[in-house]
């Protein structure tokens, strides 16, 4: 009998909530995790000049480009490290792919295997935790079905820096109910409590079924020493000074944005629920493979949260708002949203209303949340508490960083007669 598994966190992916990006929306970087050598694996031989590891940062000043057209082009920075820290060597090729869509997941432990070239799972997944198989393993995106095919990626997470990318042979025979053949051999046996305690590895299988794509750059040096950075569409960046920057291009629309950006299992916009999840893979190398969880189809910041009717009230009654991004102006779904307000007497207000998902009082904060719909709206309720004439309530709605506010002011008419 075969026992369902749990889904643990490496799998499902992290998700940021980073509110948007772009120019004067933040100071910050967000960091990719980085991939090392790893004992017992093929890379302990690995060259002192080689790539040992790829770190994997985006920034959020002037970080995204609205492209027209709905396209936004997000920059990106790969730094690649000897062993010792050192910068790789000008020229270092490194390849660049995205996945913005997982077709099947799962854990190799106790019963299921990962040998030579064969991944063999007894109980495979679909992003939603529902039993599946990967022959009939599917998504649905712009209303077409897709199933697991040659050439997909598979991405194997606690595993040698040389196993977390593969993809999928072609031929008849390599996707079969519970096992899937991929083009080159796994170094070693999995799972395999020796390196790796926990005794399990997790996997995904994934295509870029969105629309996000990579381009890579490359320097030439002249003469005189200057510069010239040029952008491919071959997939790869090659180094300088250690640095390998890229692009990520992605459909900016209702349909597209945030992706990857909150919980999956938000995101009711994609089937099965949960597989709108983003993985950046950047490889040098057969010694430094990197998996990273952090990019995601971000908008661009200092938008609009729009009110409606009005934002002046004499009492209780229901806003509706509207959040937009500072680009195109695309519905931004999801995000969320918090309150504060301030009174300037004794009358008080209770708000309720917004998202069936992830909204309702806030104890950490002390406040009401709300979180916009996937049409990137949300209904506020405010319902007055012991009116007191000449009483004005203040309730800001603010996304993250406050970004984007906007103030409804309740006014407490002079005719009003308290409420004992």
């Amino acid at each position: 009998m075969l026992l369902k598994k749990k889904i643990i966190p490496a799998m499902l992916g992290a998700f940021v909530s980073l509110g948007l990006v772009a120019c004067g929306s933040d100071s910050d970087t967000t960091v990719g995790v980085g991939a090392t050598t790893e004992g017992g694996g093929t890379n302990s031989g690995a060259s002192s000049s080689s790539a040992h590891t790829i770190v994997l940062s985006y920034p959020y000043l002037e970080a995204i480009t609205d492209e027209g057209n709905g396209i936004y082009r997000r920059v990106g920075e790969a730094i690649v490290t000897n062993n010792k820290g050192i910068p790789v060597p000008d020229g270092t090729r490194v390849d660049l792919s995205v996945i913005d869509s997982i077709l099947a997941t799962g854990i190799i432990d106790s019963g299921d295997s990962v040998t030579g070239a064969v991944l063999t799972d007894l109980n495979p997944m679909q992003a939603d935790g529902t039993d599946t198989t990967f022959d009939v393993a599917s998504i649905v995106r712009n209303n077409e079905v897709h199933f697991i095919e040659s050439t997909d990626p598979v991405l194997l997470f606690s595993s040698d820096a040389s196993d977390r990318s593969r993809v999928i042979a072609p031929g008849d025979g390599m996707i079969t109910a519970n096992t899937l053949t991929v083009t080159s051999d796994y170094s070693m046996p999995y799972p395999d409590s020796s390196y790796y305690p926990e005794g399990q590895s997790s996997y995904v299988v994934g295509v870029s079924s969105l629309g996000a794509h990579v381009l890579g750059t490359e320097t030439e040096t002249d003469d005189t020493g200057a510069e010239t950075v040029t952008v491919t569409g071959n997939g790869y960046s090659l180094t300088k000074n250690g640095l390998a920057t890229f692009y990520v291009v992605y459909p900016a629309n209702a349909n597209t944005i945030n992706t990857g950006c909150v919980d999956p299992a938000l995101d009711t916009r994609v089937s099965p629920a949960g597989s709108a999840r983003v993985y950046m893979i950047a490889s040098a190398g057969t010694n430094a493979t990197t998996v990273d969880e952090n990019f995601c189809f971000v908008g661009i910041a200092n938008g609009t949260l729009t009110a409606s009717p009005s934002t002046d009230l004499s009492g209780s009654g229901s806003v509706n708002f509207t959040l937009r991004d500072g680009g195109n102006s695309i519905r931004s779904p999801f995000r969320e949203i918090t309150t504060s307000i301030v009174q300037s007497g004794t009358t008080d207000v209770v708000l309720s209303g917004g998202f069936e998902v992830d909204n309702g009082f806030d104890d950490v904060r002390n406040t009401y949340k709300y979180r916009t719909d996937e049409g990137g709206r949300f209904t506020s309720t405010i319902m007055v508490v012991s009116p007191v004439a000449g009483d004005t309530v203040e309730i800001t709605y603010s996304t993250a960083e406050n970004q984007e506010t906007t103030t409804v002011t309740v006014t407490i008419p002079e005719d009003t007669t308290a409420t004992p």
